[in-house]
């Protein structure tokens, strides 16, 4: 079955060019009985969310668009992300600012659109890009209808917060300490945080794990505490990891 027309789109551009083309009234008018004809046995929401959205984008587009994006999935000085509707202070409080300049799914919903969009059946789609497999029907007929009306909705039912842990981190610092921390969603979406030893903050701007050598030098002796706000756009959590006892030799 022929994807919606979408004049300029599978022709090679790059991904950051803007969208020439919209989806017509028509074109969604026709939407729900293309949707039940080819739909085969994946149920295609009516009004998705991002809870319906996600775990699609999550397999077949953050290899390149999700927590290394800003190497792998990037234009310019845009950083595409779609591992997230939107981070929002509000939601994510600190921890928002280690995504500072990203461009999120909600924000660029007409560009996935068109991305995951052909001119004719002989003519791959841009994204995924090849070899990766096209999206199959269902897949790209949810977020279609999506990209339409973005919403974020409610959290996937049992959603839990992100953690964070400290590993192998020693408890005490000369001039030097080696921070060693891993994050994790247990519903394995993406997730972001910032970690805070006393004064000093350090970016956790994607989920897995973080090492760095931090200059202890100029820290006055004593114990400094080490704590740690994570989200997964849904919802934060605020970890209390412990202490550092600085004692310079």
């Amino acid at each position: 079955m022929m994807r919606p027309m979408k004049p300029g789109i599978g022709t090679g551009r790059s991904i950051g060019l803007p969208p020439r083309a919209r989806v017509t009234a028509a074109g969604l008018a026709v939407l729900p009985l293309l949707l039940a004809a080819c739909g085969g046995s994946h149920t295609v929401a009516e009004h998705p969310t991002w809870a319906d959205v996600e775990p699609i984008l999550r397999a077949d587009c953050l290899q390149c668009h999700g927590g290394s994006a800003r190497t792998t999935g990037n234009v310019g000085d845009v950083v595409y992300r779609f591992d997230f509707f939107d981070v929002t202070p509000e939601i994510c409080g600190e921890s928002a600012a280690t995504v500072d300049g990203s461009a999120f799914a909600a924000a660029r919903a007409q560009l996935i659109a068109n991305s995951i969009s052909s001119d004719s059946a002989s003519i791959r789609p841009r994204m995924p890009p090849a070899p990766s497999p096209a999206l199959a029907d269902w897949e790209w007929k949810t977020i279609l209808r999506w990209t339409q009306a973005p919403a974020k909705g409610a959290a996937p039912p049992g959603n839990r917060p992100p953690t964070v842990r400290l590993v192998n981190s020693a408890p005490s610092a000369d001039k030097r300490w080696t921070l060693s921390a891993v994050v994790e969603d247990p519903d394995g979406e993406s997730a972001i945080g910032m970690l805070t030893i006393g004064d000093f903050k350090f970016n956790l701007d994607r989920p897995g794990a973080f090492v760095s050598e931090i200059d202890t030098s100029q820290w006055p002796a004593g114990d400094v505490s080490v704590q740690a706000i994570v989200c997964d756009g849904w919802t934060s959590a605020t970890y209390t990891l412990g202490s550092i006892a600085v004692a310079h030799r």
